[in-house]
């Protein structure tokens, strides 16, 4: 994951991903997700590339989680009052795994469904 940060930092350099003391910086996403609950190391990674900067990070990963597909036990909270629960300033959106199994086929469905989300 550090390289994984490392190669997201390189794409969009600091000046790019503008993080202020004090942001909480939130993960949703599938599987990948999740498993960085268990493996902080993309969280460290953020950490040392920002050493000054006093962040709040947060993840709400969730197993199997697409785009268009969250299913939740009866009356839990939509994502949206989560990321206004935490009051997110900077969102990770994490998809993309799970819906690679539907192959080419599954690509504009994808796009439909990134872009509505």
């Amino acid at each position: 994951m550090v390289h994984l940060l490392n190669i997201i930092l390189a794409v969009f350099p600091p000046p790019m991903v503008a993080l202020e003391s004090g942001d909480t910086v939130t993960i949703v996403g599938g599987t990948s997700a999740e498993r960085m609950q268990h493996f902080p190391w993309f969280e460290a990674g953020l950490r040392a590339a920002y050493p000054e900067t006093e962040l709040h990070v947060r993840n709400f990963g969730w197993s199997a989680d697409e785009f268009g597909l969250q299913p939740r036990p009866y009356k839990f909270a939509g994502m949206d009052a989560h990321l206004d629960r935490v009051s997110t300033d900077v969102l990770i959106a994490w998809f993309g795994m799970s819906e690679s199994f539907a192959g080419d086929d599954g690509l504009i469905a994808f796009e439909q469904n990134l872009n509505t989300w």
